[in-house]
């Protein structure tokens, strides 16, 4: 297996991701909200990225009344229904909902990989469930990074390093087909005992906690606590199955 690694989705060239596997990683939050946002109770999620493509998403979706989610500069957009802490995508919430997700970073990323064969949203919270997933699609691998406002960020690096991790503990060699991969692996190796400290130590991690979301910051950097898969089906990650009693 090969992987490569984009630390903004603003480095990709068409082509880059055509028959792959993608995983997107916006630790902060995206990722994380969308694996929280399915374990309880989302009936879909429509990732989108732009507020232009939101709108149009919720005229043509109407009727499911969907909810609006999203933000920017992470606080919440005017007029949606819920922002982007995974706090607020309890089960209350959004049991049974169509969700438009709208993110800075994380569902630009995503749109971004719209050729891939396979496409994940992938955060600390469901690393090894996406992992499994990823061997067992058996393609070469593209991880981008959500990053933050078109740059680099150390958290969703750490992430793609510790993906890397684990996709070692699956084949026998894999190959890093680029500069960014060997340095997410470093980055991963170098930190990889404590990534809350890591998390509160970046710069959007203070930035987060300044804005009052720092509760937010413990659930991101928890390592498979949510083992959910966010794998897009089309144009939508689809809802886990229900349960029968």
């Amino acid at each position: 297996m090969i992987v490569e690694v984009y630390f903004t989705p603003y480095e990709l060239t068409p082509g880059d991701t055509a028959g792959k596997t993608v995983a997107v990683i916006d630790i902060l939050r995206a990722s994380t909200v969308t694996a929280i946002a399915l374990q309880n109770g989302a009936k879909e999620i429509y990732p989108v990225d732009t507020l232009e493509h939101t709108a149009q998403a919720a005229d043509r979706l109407a009727w499911k009344k969907p909810l609006l989610c999203g933000e920017r500069e992470g606080k919440i957009i005017p007029g949606y229904d819920l922002g982007n802490s995974p706090l607020e995508f309890t089960p209350e919430n959004i049991a049974g909902r169509t969700l438009i997700h709208c993110s800075t970073n994380g569902t630009v990323a995503m749109a971004a990989s719209e050729a891939a064969a396979v496409r994940l949203m992938v955060g600390l919270v469901n690393a090894r469930i996406s992992a499994e997933e990823i061997a067992r699609a058996g393609h070469d691998l593209v991880i981008i990074c959500g990053g933050r406002d078109g740059t680099f960020s150390i958290e969703d690096s750490y992430g793609a390093g510790g993906l890397i991790a684990l996709l070692n503990g699956y084949f026998s060699k894999v190959e890093l087909g680029n500069d960014h991969a060997g340095t997410a692996e470093y980055i991963f190796e170098k930190n990889q005992d404590d990534p809350l400290d890591l998390i509160q130590d970046s710069p959007h991690g203070r930035y987060l906690a300044d804005l009052g979301f720092e509760d937010d910051l413990a659930i991101c950097a928890g390592v498979d606590t949510v083992p959910v898969l966010a794998k897009m089906d089309g144009e939508f990650f689809p809802g886990l199955p229900v349960k029968k009693p």
